[in-house]
């Protein structure tokens, strides 16, 4: 109704504000013919008005990080990713996805590669699942990612797809390596000194219990026992093995025993690992080092001997019960 005064307006409202992500509304307001005591006002009928009610919600989708470890003993183990619609939606869609390498590579068995399609009803806080499935292993390894990313909403026009929207990255998934690994080192059996200009070698034995990806190296030195540098029983050997990385692998140290004429007791040396390189941090922490040095045993093979020197005389022999004496030097 209108009281009569130039430029009066009225002011219709038909329109929610609300949280659903629903796109444009479009409506039609309907005018019928005026009335008025004014014959010049009366039987007026104006147009019908068109009006589109912009909608301004949106929902996003969100998935998560997994962190867990790869798992030993054979066998898979799920990483199960969670990918959440925050507002409703007044259509139901789909979106893709799809898994993709980091450090952890699926064509090494590391996991295995993913891809599919999410349908969504269009609930707020609708909770949708991608399971992906990481393999065992008996490796000693960095943690290794994989990412899951999200793409191509479908089963929506086009106008609702542009209010949806998807992680700014992928959701990762990281693989806690939970493998371990341990070097052993063993001495030889006592060993003669030797009494010839070679040396005599005593052979150490390092051993690599388990598989360590790229493989390591690991420090060694040569100790004193009783047998000593300053007495030149031995020669110095500190080094670096270096392993490959393969379950069992061994690596030898040789120390080179010095042979003397010298009469002198069994005499001992010990070697002994040191610091690992050439692996990450965490991996180092996985692989176990001796902290004790193992000992090895040089025999003495050096012997006294007595030397007679030749000695002439006149053969005497004596007489009236006396004795004659010899003297050997």
């Amino acid at each position: 109704s209108f009281i009569g005064l130039v430029g009066s307006e009225m002011c219709i409202r038909d329109s929610v504000n609300d949280d659903l992500v629903d796109g444009a509304q479009t409506f039609t307001i309907e005018t019928g013919t005026s009335s008025s005591g004014d014959p010049n006002f009366s039987g007026i009928n104006p147009a019908d008005i068109s009006v589109t009610n912009e909608d301004n919600d949106t929902a996003n989708l969100t998935i998560t990080a997994v962190t867990a470890d790869e798992g030993t003993g054979g066998g898979t183990t799920d990483f199960v990713f969670e990918v959440t619609l925050s507002a409703e939606i007044i259509s139901s869609f789909s979106v893709e996805f799809a898994t993709a390498d980091d450090t952890a590579i699926s064509g090494n068995s590391d996991y295995t590669a993913a891809n599919g399609t999410l349908n969504f009803d269009g609930m707020a806080g609708e909770i949708e699942t991608i399971t992906v499935t990481v393999n065992h292993d008996a490796i000693v390894e960095a943690d290794e990612v994989f990412a899951v990313a999200l793409a191509n909403l479908g089963g929506i026009p086009a106008s609702l797809a542009q209010q949806i929207v998807l992680p700014a990255s992928p959701g990762t998934g990281t693989i806690t390596n939970d493998d371990t690994a341990s070097l052993t080192i063993t001495g030889p059996a006592p060993t003669m000194e030797g009494t010839s200009a070679t040396d005599t070698l005593l052979t150490f034995s390092v051993q690599l219990s388990a598989a360590v990806q790229d493989g390591l190296s690991v420090a060694y030195t040569t100790n004193d026992g009783t047998a000593t540098l300053v007495d030149d029983d031995y020669a110095d050997n500190d080094g670096t093995l270096v392993f490959v990385g393969s379950a069992g692998e061994t690596q030898t140290i040789n120390v080179n025993v010095r042979a003397d004429d010298r009469v002198e007791p069994d005499e001992t040396l010990s070697v002994s690992l040191g610091a690992i390189s050439g692996v990450t941090a965490t991996a180092a922490d996985d692989i176990s080092v001796p902290t004790s040095a193992v000992e090895a045993t040089i025999t003495n093979d050096d012997f006294p001997k007595l030397l007679f020197s030749d000695v002439t005389v006149t053969p005497v022999e004596g007489t009236g019960g006396t004795t004659t004496e010899y003297r050997f030097d």
